[in-house]
């Protein structure tokens, strides 16, 4: 409850969630459909964000790699590419690759070719990699439709520790239930933790609430922390009353015209 207040009133975060819907709608049935964004709950929004978190972290790890084969291996020379080489290249050279402008290479060993043969083998292997950059299709249309997400990546990193926080919090609290000993067990588990202003306080708010809970509990005794048993008996009953002729567990009252 605590992060989903944080984030409900963080303009940042409203943000990446806006570009998230827009960005899925725009690549959907495109060939970045594989980096689309996962879908978010009209209600209960704030019960997915780990996973947002975690699509957009992956989507920055592919970046990183530059490898854009499966969005397009495709190379070409055009004005773009050209533009992006003026400062990178001398003058010579760069008026070689604008002498082949238009032209286009369906795989990297063919345009590395066609390149190499019009600066010169040893002037490209000095600049290949930015040369290639600039000429990649599949890397420019990474950026034009998931670019964005590079000034999130600060507060990803952030709300992915925090995550990281409540996460074993909750699995103590499965594994062991609620006690009056809960805080001093989480204290101990808590040192894993980076200390990150965001970590920290993420911490302090685990601490307060078993401390306040935990004293709530019978010395020695343990309360059961977690909704997986009335989960699967939801679960069973879904299962049971689709196949069953009566949907709903009671019928309900007819209404006269005065109801």
């Amino acid at each position: 409850m605590w992060l989903k207040k944080e984030l409900s009133h963080n303009t940042k975060f409203q943000e990446f969630l806006h570009q998230c819907n827009l960005t899925r709608s725009q690549i959907q049935q495109t060939k970045l459909s594989f980096l689309r964004p996962p879908s978010q709950r009209s209600k209960a929004r704030y019960h997915n964000i780990d996973i947002l978190v975690t699509w957009g972290l992956k989507v920055l790890q592919y970046w990183k790699k530059q490898n854009f084969s499966l969005i397009s291996t495709q190379w070409i020379i055009d004005r773009e590419t050209l533009s992006l080489l003026r400062e990178e290249l001398d003058q010579d050279s760069w008026g070689k690759l604008a002498k082949i402008l238009g032209t286009e290479a369906s795989d990297f060993t063919s345009f590395s070719q066609a390149v190499a043969d019009q600066i010169g083998r040893e002037i490209y292997q000095q600049k290949s990699q930015i040369i290639s950059r600039a000429a990649s299709v599949g890397r420019r249309k990474f950026l034009e439709k998931l670019g964005w997400l590079f000034n999130y990546e600060q507060e990803l990193n952030i709300t992915a520790e925090i995550l990281e926080v409540f996460a074993l919090a909750k699995k103590q609290l499965i594994q062991q239930g609620l006690h009056q000993k809960s805080q001093q067990e989480w204290e101990n588990l808590a040192i894993k933790f980076e200390p990150s202003p965001w970590v920290q306080k993420s911490q302090q708010k685990v601490s307060e609430y078993l401390a306040i809970e935990g004293q709530k509990i019978p010395l020695n005794q343990a309360l059961i922390a977690t909704s997986d048993i009335i989960e699967s008996l939801f679960g069973k009953y879904k299962i049971f009353s689709s196949s069953s002729p009566c949907s709903e567990i009671a019928v309900r009252p007819r209404r006269g015209f005065l109801a």
